[in-house]
C-alpha cells in the first residue's frame, strides 16, 4: 500500500463572514503587506545581473552611511 503525498498549499487565505467583503479585503491587504508578497514579486519581476545587485547594495550602504554621518554631525552642533 502506497500513500499518496498530499500537496500542502501555503498561502494567504481569508474567510469572509456575513458578506463583509470590505473588511475581508482590508485584512487581505494587511496580510499581503506583512508577508511582503508584492515586494518579492517586484524584486523578481525582471532578471538583475549580479553586478547590478552589487551596485544597488553598495549605493544603499553609502546612503545609510551618509545619513549616519549627517545625523552625528547635527548632534554635535550646539544650538544656543
Amino acid at each position: 500500500m502506497q500513500h499518496k503525498k498530499e500537496k500542502i498549499i501555503k498561502g494567504t487565505k481569508i474567510v469572509i463572514f456575513d458578506n463583509q467583503f470590505n473588511k475581508g479585503m482590508s485584512k487581505f491587504k494587511k496580510m499581503v503587506q506583512n508577508e511582503k508578497i508584492i515586494q518579492d514579486y517586484m524584486k523578481h519581476e525582471f532578471y538583475e545581473k549580479p553586478t547590478q545587485i552589487k551596485k544597488r547594495k553598495k549605493a544603499a550602504a553609502r546612503a545609510r552611511w551618509l545619513k549616519k554621518v549627517n545625523s552625528e554631525q547635527l548632534s554635535n552642533k550646539r544650538f544656543y
